[in-house]
């Protein structure tokens, strides 16, 4: 550490997070690493559970429409679990829940 920085002026300035910040924090960088893994991999099947939900609105719309459509046009299987209807029309299908029961959603 530099001479006259001091850990509370660091805390200051917004280098150290707390609390649900640090832990918000480290759930999106263990996000990030494993769809990268997934990715690097080239694995045939891809199962996302809303990964994009928590992610800032630049990266959900590089998610469902850069990385889904690559991974689509390279021949993968990819299933995407959201609540987010904003995306719905990106999918070949939609099921939804009902009753505990997965049906074919109507036409989005």
């Amino acid at each position: 550490m530099a001479a006259g920085t001091s850990l509370h002026r660091r805390h200051s300035r917004g280098v150290f997070l707390a609390g649900a910040a640090r832990t918000l924090a480290l759930l999106l960088l263990l996000a990030a690493l494993a769809l990268l893994t997934a990715y690097l991999e080239d694995r045939p099947f891809y199962l996302f559970d809303e990964w994009a939900a928590d992610q800032d609105p630049h990266f959900r719309r590089i998610f469902y429409e850069e990385l889904l459509p690559d991974l689509k046009a390279r021949g993968k299987i990819v299933i995407c679990v959201t609540h987010d209807d904003r995306w719905f029309h990106l999918a070949d299908r939609v099921y939804q829940m009902n009753e505990g029961r997965i049906e074919a959603a109507p036409s989005v």
